[in-house]
């Protein structure tokens, strides 16, 4: 429960792969503000049966940002470069340093990547690097001779009853796997294995 980790009224932010995305900073003492104007609003309120609660703590949110000169800042293009470089850097030295291994090709960690992060890594060598539905470019100008690797995505959940379920059967995987290889055999052993899995939670 994440209520055992941090006090309600705790700010929590959109977020995305690292390689993706430029980094946010919240102002020193917004999120001590939002917890106090958290308690504010729910005083006398029972946030669970209150339809408008959502809306009262959205309205208070906007009143914190009128009344603050900011509360944050965004990395800079400088920043986020330099901190690109050095995920995509580093790693690569970090293994060859440890295991004595040349890394001549990347996979983007949950296939997030951008134009930025994508034509860095071409930079720094890597002769091609995996292609992934959250890498976000046009593969446009100087990125269109990097060879790209198509990248299954791979899992044992099921999303049933409106939340995910872990599979039970060791060889999901397997199967999955073979599934995205054209195999019908693996694609009817994984229905069934999906419909098992269902018949436990209704």
């Amino acid at each position: 429960d994440i209520l055992d980790y941090m006090e309600p009224g705790t700010p929590i932010y959109e977020n995305d792969r690292s390689l993706a995305i430029r980094i946010y900073y919240p102002d020193d003492g917004v999120g001590t503000t939002f917890k106090e104007e958290y308690k504010i609003v729910t005083n006398g309120i029972n946030k669970n049966s209150d339809p408008g609660f959502k809306a009262k703590l959205l309205q208070h949110y906007h009143e914190i940002k009128k009344n603050r000169e900011t509360v944050g800042r965004y990395e800079t293009d400088e920043e986020m470069m330099d901190r690109y470089h050095f995920e995509l850097y580093e790693s690569r030295k970090i293994i060859k340093e440890k295991l004595d291994k040349t890394t001549e090709f990347f996979c983007w960690p949950g296939g997030g990547c951008n134009e930025n992060s994508l034509r860095l890594a071409i930079s720094l060598g890597y002769k091609a690097s995996t292609l992934g539905t959250r890498c976000f470019t046009d593969m446009s100008g100087s990125t269109d001779d990097h060879p790209r690797i198509q990248r299954y995505g791979m899992g044992d959940k099921y999303w049933i009853n409106q939340d995910w379920h872990s599979s039970k059967f060791k060889n999901v995987l397997i199967h999955r796997f073979n599934a995205y290889q054209k195999s019908l055999y693996s694609k009817l052993i994984l229905k069934l294995q999906k419909n098992v899995t269902k018949s436990r939670f209704f």
